[in-house]
């Protein structure tokens, strides 16, 4: 790790005098270190040639911002009202045909318990024309004696 350190600074030309000359007494009496060098140094360059390709040589000419014309705001109202007023006829719609949805199954069950009502009603008056009081009906019963 330190012999890295001090190769990437010698390729930097970061190092003072006497630390560039330990280094390339280090190179030319260790071939190990010679082969870390120029992978080190190898690396380097692919590092900076990337970098390189990142920033841009020629200035980027990035167009300036229009606002839309009275045109367009116009159009992007009239959009906007024309989707808000879909959104509630449909929603209208929607409640509209789940209401009578409801509303055939509640005429059906409502008519079953009226006529139901109705049959008890016509039910108790038959058995016993006292329930019927409400209705001011005087109830006629003829005896014959014989």
């Amino acid at each position: 790790m330190y012999r890295e350190e001090q190769f990437l600074r010698y390729l930097d030309d970061e190092l003072p005098p006497a630390g560039r000359a330990e280094v390339e007494k280090i190179l030319a009496s260790d071939p190990e270190a010679r082969a870390q060098m120029e992978a080190l140094k190898a690396g380097r360059e692919t590092l900076l040639s990337a970098l390189a390709g990142l920033n841009p040589i020629e200035n980027v000419n990035v167009p300036a911002f229009r606002r839309p014309g009275p045109f367009g705001s116009r159009m992007r109202s009239v959009l906007r009202y024309a989707a808000a007023a879909v959104l509630i006829l449909a929603a209208g719609l929607t409640f509209w045909l789940l209401d009578n949805r409801g509303e055939t199954d509640g005429d059906e069950i409502t008519l079953s318990i009226m006529e139901t009502e109705l049959r008890e009603e016509a039910l108790d008056c038959y058995i016993s024309p006292n329930r019927c009081w409400n209705e001011r009906k005087l109830p006629l019963i003829i005896i014959e004696i014989k």
